[in-house]
């Protein structure tokens, strides 16, 4: 998409999510450092269809493609780039103001303050007004989205209230 990300992170993430799959044989899973659950997952053998039977997914594998691995977010991410955890607001504000992003892709707690700051924030908890966005008619929903939010000249408009009452202050003083 031609995007530079400057920061990225998780609500509820754990160490695999940062750092990958490869971390889990190093996790210790006891009272004090415990911070992936184990999950016992089994298939019910009457509403679970596999879409790829076990040959496929050798054959698949054996032609580089990763079945069940996740290199995680921070292998992926340029150097420099900010890695977040469970942003709160005051975060949030001052990444605002440092780096003045033409978007910000949150959840809804952060959604209408960003907005209010002037900036489109797109709501990746939910399909906010738009989607679907699997698969590749997905990918290329959100890009148009994406776009849309980034190129609409309404957000130059867009003062938050505190802007607006310092208007006022200074009109009264003025007068």
């Amino acid at each position: 998409m031609g995007m530079k990300t400057v920061a990225a992170g998780y609500e509820f993430a754990h160490r695999d999510d940062y750092e990958g799959r490869r971390v889990l044989p190093s996790v210790k899973v006891d009272a004090d450092s415990r911070n992936i659950e184990e999950l016992q997952v089994v298939a019910d053998e009457t509403r679970y269809m596999p879409r790829r039977g076990p040959d496929e997914l050798v054959q698949l594998q054996a032609g580089g493609v990763e079945i069940s691995g996740y290199q995680g977010m921070m292998p992926e991410m340029e150097e420099g780039t900010l890695v977040i955890d469970d942003i709160y607001h005051f975060e949030m504000e001052r990444l605002l103001e440092i780096y003045k992003p033409d978007i910000f892709c949150a959840g809804v707690k952060e959604k209408y303050a960003v907005q209010k700051a002037g900036i489109p924030c797109k709501q990746l908890h939910s399909y906010d007004y738009g989607g679907p966005y699997a698969g590749f008619r997905g990918a290329i929903n959100f890009y148009n989205e994406i776009d849309r939010m980034v190129n609409t000249k309404i957000w130059s408009y867009a003062r938050a209230p505190w802007e607006a009452e310092e208007e006022l202050e200074q009109e009264a003083i003025a007068s």
